[in-house]
C-alpha cells in the first residue's frame, strides 16, 4: 500500500481527481491539484517522481483553467511558477501564449502569427479517446506543441522528439493514441508489427528494418509506430547472435530520426524485455506508462460505447465505480454482451444489465499487475 506523502495529499490522488472531474465538481478537482501544487513539506519533495508530479498537476491545471474559459486565473498561476522556478522553460511558454490570447503586453520571444500554433489548446480536440486527461496533457505539451512549432521551441533549447515509448498493459489504446498523434501533428502513419519485418533468411530481417526506415523518410513527414516493441528489439544479452544484428540496426537506423521529420512510437506490454541501448535518449526520449482508463475514462468510454444503443437511464457513475482497472477492450466487450442480450429479449439495456455483467467477468488486470508494469 502507499504511503501518504504529507498530510493533505493522497497517494492516490490521480483516482480522486479524475472521480471529481466525472462527476463535474471542479473545485474538488482543483483542489487536489493545489495541493499537490503548494506542498513543499514532504520528505520526497526533491524526489524527481515527485516534482514530476507537480509538473503534471501544474498543466492540468492550467489546461482545464482554459477549458472552463479563466484565463485569468491560469496566466495566475503560470506567473506564479515562473516567479518561483524561472528555469522552467514550459511555464514561460505557456505564460507567453496566454498573454498573447489575452492581448496583455509582454516581452514576447515570437510574433503572435508564429505562437497561433501553440495557443491551440489540442487537448480538447482529441474527443475519439475518452478521458485520459492526464495523457492528453503530457503528449499536448512534451511532444505535440513541439512538433508543430520547432521555431519557437528551439529558441529555449526544447528539442523535438526522436521517439517515444508507451508501456503498460494491452487493451489500453496505445495503437489508437499513436493514431491520434499522427492526425494532431499532420504526419503519416505507418504501423510496423513483427511478423511485417520476420524473415526466414539469415540477415534478412535486418535488411526489412532498413527498408522500413527508408519508407518512413521518403513518405516524411512520419510516424512510425511499432507494435509489440520487445519482440523487435530484446535485450542482446538475453538472445541469439542473429537478434544481436537486428537490433544494431534498429540502433543506427534510430539515431538523430528527428532531423529528417520522422517520429517513432512504440508500443510494449514488456519495457524490461527490450535493450537498455534502444531506450536511451536520442533514441526513445521519453517512456509514457498507459495504464487501465482511469475513473473519468471509464465514465466516458462507457457513454460512448453505448452512443445509439437503445437503453434506459444508465448510470455511468455506477459502471465506472464498478469497473476500475478493467480495459478499454474489457468495457467495450460488457456493453457489446448486454447489447445482445438486449437484441435477443427486445429489451433496452439497463444498467442493472451491465453490472450483471461486470460481476460475472472480474478485471483480468489487479493493483499488483499494474504496479509490476511500471
Amino acid at each position: 500500500m502507499k504511503k501518504r506523502l504529507t498530510n493533505d495529499i493522497d497517494p492516490h490522488w490521480r483516482k480522486v481527481f479524475s472521480k471529481f472531474l466525472a462527476k463535474n465538481q471542479k473545485q474538488k478537482a482543483l483542489n487536489i491539484l493545489d495541493a499537490m501544487l503548494t506542498d513543499n513539506s514532504s520528505l520526497f519533495s526533491g524526489l524527481p517522481e515527485f516534482q514530476e508530479d507537480k509538473r503534471i498537476a501544474l498543466l492540468l491545471r492550467i489546461d482545464l483553467l482554459r477549458h472552463w474559459d479563466r484565463e485569468l486565473e491560469a496566466l495566475a498561476w503560470l506567473c506564479l511558477e515562473c516567479e518561483l522556478r524561472p528555469d522552467n522553460k514550459l511555464a514561460q511558454l505557456l505564460k507567453g501564449g496566454l498573454k498573447h490570447q489575452l492581448n496583455i503586453s509582454s516581452n514576447n520571444v515570437v510574433s503572435k502569427e508564429e505562437f497561433d500554433n501553440t495557443i491551440s489548446d489540442i487537448i480538447y480536440g482529441w474527443d475519439e479517446i475518452a478521458g485520459m486527461r492526464e495523457l492528453k496533457t503530457i503528449l499536448t505539451n512534451d511532444l505535440i506543441k513541439p512538433i508543430l512549432n520547432p521555431q519557437l521551441y528551439s529558441k529555449f533549447k526544447i528539442t523535438t522528439p526522436n521517439g517515444i515509448i508507451f508501456f503498460g498493459p494491452s487493451g489500453c489504446g496505445k495503437t489508437f493514441i499513436a493514431r491520434k498523434i499522427a492526425d494532431a501533428i499532420g504526419y503519416n502513419f505507418i504501423e510496423v508489427k513483427p511478423g511485417d519485418i520476420a524473415s526466414t533468411y539469415v540477415h534478412g530481417t535486418q535488411g526489412k528494418i532498413k527498408d522500413v526506415f527508408e519508407e518512413a523518410r521518403n513518405d516524411s513527414p512520419t510516424l512510425l509506430f511499432f507494435d509489440e516493441f520487445d519482440a523487435l528489439v530484446p535485450n542482446r544479452n538475453d538472445t541469439s547472435h542473429h537478434y544481436k544484428s537486428e537490433v544494431n540496426e534498429f540502433l543506427a537506423q534510430m539515431d538523430n530520426l528527428n532531423t529528417e521529420n520522422v517520429l517513432v512510437v512504440a508500443a510494449t506490454n514488456l519495457i524490461s524485455s527490450i535493450d537498455p541501448a534502444v531506450l536511451r535518449p536520442g533514441r526513445i526520449d521519453r517512456k509514457i506508462f498507459i495504464p487501465p482508463p482511469d475513473f473519468e475514462s471509464r465514465h466516458e468510454a462507457f457513454k460512448m460505447f453505448m452512443e445509439g444503443r437503445p437503453q434506459s437511464n444508465i448510470d455511468y457513475i455506477r459502471l465506472a465505480e464498478y469497473t476500475e482497472n478493467y480495459t478499454f477492450a474489457e468495457i467495450k466487450e460488457l456493453v457489446n454482451r448486454a447489447a445482445i442480450t438486449g437484441a435477443n429479449t427486445n429489451k433496452k439495456i439497463t444498467t442493472d444489465n451491465i453490472v450483471e455483467l461486470i460481476l460475472e467477468n472480474p478485471a483480468s488486470l489487479t493493483d499488483e499487475n499494474i504496479e509490476k508494469m511500471k
